[in-house]
């Protein structure tokens, strides 16, 4: 069916305004070439390409109400809020200046009014202090659409930055209230009193260090988890190249901590019978506070599928499963190396994992 002049006039119309309305929406249609498409190339697209990650010493976020907050980095990459003591989340921090540094403009346009954007009398400015000198970018209001918001360098008067991501603004401007600082939970006096998990209060993202060591020949693997949050073999464990770690199998270790648990508590019993005056194997995973969970196991109970441990140095004796404890131990004769590990056991901890050296 052909369509008559008019038809045809009338759907280009409505094309075109479709078009319009749509880049309005995104740019907010106010100072902006609302028939413009942004065409800025990756490097045109930073709103501070001067600016580069490692050589931000500080950070100043402050609000249109006076509320400020600094951050300081020094020259390992540590980050510090000034003026307070307590730890800061250093990866979420990294990654949310790292995110102010990198931040792209989906559009640039010249405006000789900055009331309309927020901009006239900013909501937030960020000052970043490099070797360079001083940085300073502002930020206003959201465009109508909610999925960009405006900003404007006080060095390049007259040009509106429409940025890309909004909620990266919004991670550092929500360090006003709420600052990046870790929160250490006081932990309960540990105790032992009845069937159950050992540690309910473990939570293995916080683990910074494991040890597992076989007493009675004195060899140990020992994994530490660093800043950037992978584990490395430290170079104290005992009989073992410094060779590349599985990460997830490293994690998993960290995580069995978790799930361990008595299946059942003795009280009034002598340790030292049950093989705990001279613990076979010391478990111990260590939080970032310092704070160290410790299992020492001991002898197998008389139906070989249980053994017996001490928790911390509390005095009763828990009854653990012993295949549960043998999936940990035997790490220690299997470092968790890259392609190199199964969780099948070997003839060595086959041969350990008897009565009278369990597991």
């Amino acid at each position: 069916m052909r369509l008559n002049r008019a038809t045809l006039l009338l759907l280009g119309g409505l094309i075109a305004f479709i078009a319009v309305a749509v880049v309005i929406l995104n740019t907010g249609g106010v100072g902006t070439d609302a028939g413009a498409t942004p065409t800025l190339s990756p490097t045109e697209a930073l709103v501070l390409p001067e600016v580069r990650f490692a050589d931000v010493q500080r950070l100043t976020i402050a609000n249109a109400e006076g509320a400020s907050l600094t951050l300081i980095q020094d020259e390992q990459g540590t980050w510090r809020i000034d003026g307070r003591d307590e730890p800061i989340q250093q990866m979420s921090t990294d990654t949310a200046v790292a995110n102010l540094v990198n931040a792209q403009a989906f559009d640039r346009f010249p405006a000789d009014d900055l009331a309309p954007f927020g901009l006239a009398e900013p909501l937030h400015t960020f000052t970043i202090q490099t070797p360079n000198g001083e940085v300073v970018l502002h930020t206003g209001n959201r465009n109508p659409s909610g999925t960009r918001v405006y900003a404007a360098r006080p060095d390049q008067p007259g040009t509106v930055f429409l940025l890309s991501n909004p909620s990266h603004i919004a991670t550092l401007t929500a360090y006003l209230t709420t600052p990046p600082v870790v929160v250490i939970t006081p932990t309960a006096a540990p105790s032992l009193t009845r069937p159950g998990l050992l540690f309910p209060e473990y939570d293995s993202t916080r683990i910074v260090r494991l040890t597992l060591v076989n007493n009675a020949t004195s060899e140990n693997l020992t994994l530490v988890k660093g800043s950037d949050n992978l584990w490395t073999l430290d170079p104290f464990s005992t009989n073992y190249q410094a060779l590349a770690l599985d990460q997830v199998l490293a994690s998993t270790l960290a995580q069995a901590f978790a799930g361990l648990r008595a299946l059942d508590v003795l009280n009034g019993v002598d340790a030292a019978a049950l093989g705990l005056a001279e613990p076979l194997y010391t478990l111990t995973a260590t939080r970032d506070d310092g704070f160290e969970f410790v299992v020492r196991l001991g002898a197998a109970d008389p139906s070989g599928a249980r053994q017996y441990a001490r928790i911390f140095d509390l005095e009763p004796v828990a009854v653990m499963d012993r295949a549960e404890l043998a999936s940990i131990v035997q790490f220690i004769g299997q470092p968790p190396f890259e392609a190199a590990f199964t969780f099948e056991a070997t003839e060595e901890a086959t041969a350990e994992a008897t009565p009278e050296a369990a597991p």
